[in-house]
């Protein structure tokens, strides 16, 4: 079952809506089932991968801790 926010972005992309997220991926599934909802639409998908004090610095500087 895909989360609220994963249904949040099919639902924007279904009507009509182009959508740019940033979007942590907690769950492999969750990935694997927005990309089933959305295999009707152009999605590309960027993936940064990061060492978890250089991920805690920058939500630190953003504010978010």
């Amino acid at each position: 079952m895909l989360p609220f926010f994963c249904r949040t972005i099919a639902a924007y992309t279904k009507t009509g809506n182009n959508c740019i997220v940033d979007y942590i991926l907690y769950q492999d599934e969750w990935l694997t089932d927005l990309c089933t909802q959305l295999k009707n639409y152009k999605v590309y998908t960027i993936g940064i991968d990061a060492p978890l004090k250089i991920l805690e610095a920058r939500e630190k500087s953003r504010g978010f801790t």
